[in-house]
């Protein structure tokens, strides 16, 4: 009796170590293809299933990870990588140099439609030298081209499988990838369910399953965090914690971000044609009070570049100040810009993001009578809608894709297809393109920082609101958990009791 009690509870225990961790996602990937994918629910899949020739540290510092090392000769205009030894694919297929070469391409064919088409368009020649050698030249010198490197659009792929498999190559049956994890199942609108890549080179501790749980409502996401059927709640607040006070099995964890949630207007709508509208329109949203009232910690915008990264500038963004805003918006009226086109359509991403979208609206329906239709849908439709030019206002997110102000300037660029605000200055183009040209940080600082008070304070192209903080609530199950400020929750950094 006492030996089967023992067994029970030792292999009790073990069976409680290798349950899988459960991570709630509000939405699916739209796609997993990494050529494609543009959004934190692709990249919570991709980043766990693939790696990159580099990759950053908890520091933010680059350093090697499919590359063993590499070499920057010519000023900067050539590098040379040296892929590490002993890396697979999951299949068991070595890793090549020709596998990135055919990754790039693919990226910049305008077949692939990817929104990062012109992310390397700095690349003017990438070439296998060998199975291990990778050579890339560049048309300038990119001071953080390694930097670049950590990204998904720039990960490895398999021509044979994409040939072979046509669109449906990233279907869970026919994927093959090379990280940590690999896809095992996905259930739509359930759950993606991740296994270890036995492939995989680098032994260590990192829990044997995870599943990323499809529960898009948020109180339900919270009630089953509470009950204890999830592990881990990105998203959470302060006021989530003291609403579920009983729950003490629950932490409540922040972690810094770089990116900013900004307000961006459709600058080809009738609405915000006129300067005046939008400064209107940012004039009378009280930022503080928007921050207060979301309890996470979030911090006040005013520039594109958030805090964290140098170019980043603290005296930028409009003021609040009501009265300023009602004249501008009474003068934009008298010239027939903002009502004369009909409703005012708001779009906002469903979830989280709703709640910042609800004040906001709130603020411009008290302060300048401004009563606006809000759309709320899933990040596809939502973004689809915005592209297709369909909403006047809308709340969007931008976090960094690499840690250098290079990521947030760019998405202005008016030959960037990541704007969707249909904004177009010459000016703010070539300050961006100088910067890029200029080696010198001190330098280059200072073209951003006299491009964003273009776009924030002259032609108030968007409006920077807030920039969030990483939250989260976890289970007593979870030990160790690690999301770096580009919001990248690495499974393999996971460590459960």
């Amino acid at each position: 009796m006492i030996l089967t009690l023992l067994a029970a509870v030792i292999f009790g225990t073990a069976a409680l170590a290798e349950a899988p961790l459960r991570v709630r996602v509000s939405a699916e990937p739209s796609t997993l293809d990494w050529s494609v994918g543009s959004s934190g629910f692709e990249s919570m899949a991709i980043l766990n299933i693939m790696e990159g020739l580099s990759e950053l540290d908890e520091s933010l510092q680059i350093k090697p990870r499919l590359a063993s090392r590499w070499e920057v000769l010519e000023g900067g205009r050539l590098y040379r990588f040296h892929l590490r030894s002993g890396v697979n694919w999951s299949d068991g297929v070595p890793l090549k140099a020709a596998d990135f070469v055919y990754s790039w391409k693919r990226l910049a064919d305008p077949r692939t439609s990817s929104p990062y088409r012109e992310y390397l368009t700095d690349v003017d020649v990438a070439r296998a030298v060998s199975d291990t050698v990778l050579e890339v030249r560049l048309k300038r010198p990119v001071p953080y081209f390694p930097e670049l490197l950590s990204f998904w659009v720039t990960f490895p792929q398999r021509e044979d499988l994409v040939l072979k498999y046509g669109a449906a190559w990233t279907e869970p049956k026919n994927l093959v990838t090379l990280g940590p994890y690999r896809l095992a199942e996905w259930q739509k609108g359930v759950r993606l369910r991740f296994s270890r890549n036995e492939q995989y080179a680098e032994a260590m501790q990192r829990p044997a399953e995870v599943h990323a749980v499809t529960v898009p409502d948020w109180a339900n996401a919270l009630e089953r965090m509470v009950h204890g059927d999830l592990d881990v709640l990105q998203d959470a607040s302060q006021l989530d914690m003291v609403s579920k006070h009983g729950a003490k099995n629950l932490r409540f964890l922040s972690f810094k971000y770089l990116a900013v949630h900004y307000l961006g207007f459709n600058h080809k709508s009738r609405w915000f044609k006129d300067r005046e509208a939008r400064f209107a329109v940012a004039a009378a949203i009280n930022r503080k009070t928007l921050v207060a009232s979301m309890g996470r910690g979030d911090i006040m915008a005013s520039s594109l570049v958030p805090v964290g990264l140098w170019a980043y500038d603290e005296d930028l963004g409009i003021r609040y100040d009501l009265a300023e805003a009602r004249k501008a918006w009474a003068a934009a009226r008298s010239r027939g810009g903002p009502g004369a086109a009909g409703p005012l359509r708001f779009c906002s991403i469903a979830g989280r993001f709703q709640e910042a979208a609800v004040a906001t609206g709130e603020m411009l329906q008290r302060g300048l009578g401004l009563k606006a239709e809000l759309v709320v849908a899933a990040p596809a439709a939502i973004n689809a809608m915005i592209q297709r030019g369909e909403c006047d206002l809308f709340l969007k997110s931008w976090g960094a894709d690499y840690p250098d102000p290079a990521t947030f300037m760019d998405l202005l660029v008016s030959s960037s297809n990541l704007s969707r605000t249909g904004w177009v200055n010459g000016e703010y183009d070539k300050l961006v393109r100088n910067a890029g040209d200029t080696p010198a940080r001190a330098e280059r600082s200072e073209y951003y920082k006299i491009a964003q008070k273009i776009a924030v304070n002259g032609e108030i192209a968007l409006v920077p609101l807030y920039y969030p903080q990483i939250t989260a609530l976890v289970g007593a199950r979870v030990a160790d958990i690690y999301v770096d400020p580009l919001q990248y929750l690495f499974f393999k950094r996971v460590r459960l009791r």
